[in-house]
């Protein structure tokens, strides 16, 4: 068996912005201004969800779940890179940087899984109405949502943690026969 020279990364470097202070300012309030209105929007969505009784139904229940998960999304990238885009160093710990990853590869894939149910809470009500009630009971809503998070952490976070992945060069490659056919 061959042995590798292996320096062990405690950090990645984020590539990609300019130093130029003046692109960074313009950068930093571009993405500023998209992380307020989609905080605020999505927050006034989920808050008249939960006021409004007349908005207590299957449909805006998971348009709730959908804004929960926008925003949560939103929180895990947006605010590094504000805090970057001012940053001389621009590194990472590994460990951050592997948190990050799963929480994005978690969240997107709920919000996938969730699409879906929506599409078959809307097929239900417009194809079967006389039976929506009975097969969207807030029960079954609960369920759905339940099996979205499973069946999303499964596919999607799982996979990912069990396989390992290198550094090769200060960049993150899932497997090792990328890193294999990225030095031939």
């Amino acid at each position: 068996m061959e042995s590798k020279n292996q320096t062990i990364f405690t950090e990645v470097f984020l590539l990609g912005f300019t130093m130029n202070m003046k692109i960074n300012v313009g950068l930093f309030f571009l993405f500023l201004t998209i992380y307020i209105v989609t905080t605020v929007g999505n927050s006034l969505l989920i808050l008249m969800v939960i006021i409004n009784p007349k908005l207590h139904k299957p449909m805006y229940f998971f348009l709730c779940i959908l804004s929960i998960l926008d925003l949560c999304y939103s929180t895990t990238a947006l605010p590094r890179l504000l805090a970057d885009l001012f940053s001389t160093e621009r590194t990472i710990s590994l460990m951050a940087c592997s948190l990050q990853i799963y929480v994005i590869l978690l969240v997107e894939g709920l919000e996938c899984q969730l699409l879906v149910v929506m599409a078959y809470d809307r097929y239900i009500a417009i194809c079967k109405p006389l039976h929506y009630p009975i097969l969207m009971r807030w029960g079954n809503c609960y369920r759905l949502v339940a099996l979205v998070f499973i069946i999303s952490f499964m596919l999607c976070t799982v996979p990912s943690i069990v396989t390992p992945y290198t550094i090769c060069y200060h960049q993150i490659i899932i497997s090792c026969v990328s890193c294999w056919h990225s030095q031939n």
